[in-house]
């Protein structure tokens, strides 16, 4: 069925579950060590974009063959998977969380000549919520592999937050959190203005006080923590409310380093993940 995989690249149709090997992008398998060079980015990039390897069973291994395959592209670095990759983002708005968690590393990894594509992405046409989260989630991991274009990442990425009205209040939180994650500190007083006008999300990084704390710039509240709306008529959430002013003012529900991750089940019980539910 995929004889149009040549050696070595075929080789990743049965390399493994990717289940089975660390996530974290700096303990990926050395795939160069199969024999994959430069020569196989057009086989590569086939890999990646190839919807039948994407449909195949979940309990197969070929299905993991495109995970395989965009962790190769960002081993060697490939400039020529920029564009397939953009243009694949639609797959984290189905629900492809392997490929939403990974590619951001991919683009850091493949590094500075990614900004332009990236920012073209960003702000010129029309695209989806998760698509644009994407794309500024891979501008933040360039700007963190990269240090000599952290300030243009941050730029780019405040400059989209700066759209808030055209945001959905969860795409801005996720941005906020981008920002977050860079130490983007000169990005506060965009950040104050989306939080000002009502339009972030606030389950994902708090309220504006909790951003700066997470930033460094404050210590500790000076106002009880308030979360308007949130997690009403969630019983899970709902019994935590009134532990939200508490005798310091801090913030008690969803702390950073135990806060719900998106791709988690959601603790509502409906069997979802977080980010399709409650979030």
């Amino acid at each position: 069925m995929f004889e149009k995989y040549t050696f070595p690249v075929n080789k990743l149709l049965t390399y493994g579950d990717c289940r089975d090997i660390p996530s974290e992008h700096s303990e990926w398998p050395d795939y160069q060590k199969l024999g994959i060079t430069h020569e196989h980015i057009v086989q590569l990039i086939q890999m990646v974009t190839d919807d039948e390897l994407h449909n195949a069973d979940s309990e197969s291994l070929e299905v993991w063959a495109p995970t395989h395959a965009w962790r190769t592209l960002a081993q060697l670095g490939s400039e020529d998977a920029i564009t397939p990759l953009i243009n694949s983002f639609w797959r984290s708005e189905e629900g492809d969380d392997w490929f939403f968690e990974e590619v951001p590393y991919v683009f850091g990894m493949i590094g500075i000549k990614a900004i332009l594509a990236l920012s073209d992405f960003l702000f010129k046409g029309h695209n989806r919520s998760d698509s644009y989260n994407l794309a500024c989630s891979c501008l933040r991991e360039i700007g963190k592999m990269h240090p000599e274009v952290r300030s243009e990442c941050i730029s780019l990425i405040t400059r989209k937050l700066e759209l808030f009205n055209a945001n959905t209040p969860e795409l801005n939180g996720l941005i906020i959190n981008d920002l977050i994650e860079l130490e983007a500190t000169d990005a506060l007083p965009s950040i104050k203005k989306a939080y000002e006008k009502e339009s972030v999300d606030y389950s994902i990084q708090g309220d504006y006080e909790d951003v700066e704390i997470y930033m460094g710039v404050r210590k500790t509240r000076t106002t009880p923590a308030n979360y308007p709306g949130l997690f009403e008529g969630i019983p899970f959430f709902e019994d935590l409310i009134p532990s939200i002013d508490n005798e310091h003012g801090t913030q008690a529900i969803l702390p950073k380093k135990k806060k719900i991750g998106r791709n988690d089940p959601c603790p509502c019980g409906s069997g979802k993940k977080y980010k399709k539910c409650c979030l």
